[in-house]
């Protein structure tokens, strides 16, 4: 299972931002934020995207599961 909320985090780093600041414009605590690991509110998503510049779709493809995870299925050919 992928670990969207660290990925995110290390985006964010990435492009020159402080996880605190990102916070606080999107308006939630920097412990929330920290929090997200698997999933986040897809809102809150798009203000990091919005404040960062950071392209919707990388942030969505932190939290996209690992197709090399056990568990996953085949797609139905049907």
């Amino acid at each position: 299972m992928s670990n969207g909320g660290k990925q995110l985090r290390e985006l964010i780093r990435e492009r020159g931002f402080k996880l605190v600041a990102v916070a606080k414009a999107i308006e939630v605590s920097y412990e929330t934020m920290r929090t997200w690991t698997h999933t986040a509110p897809i809102d809150k998503l798009f203000r990091i995207s919005n404040f960062t510049g950071i392209p919707f779709d990388d942030i969505a493809d932190c939290f996209r599961p690992d197709p090399n995870s056990q568990g996953q299925t085949e797609p139905d050919q049907n």
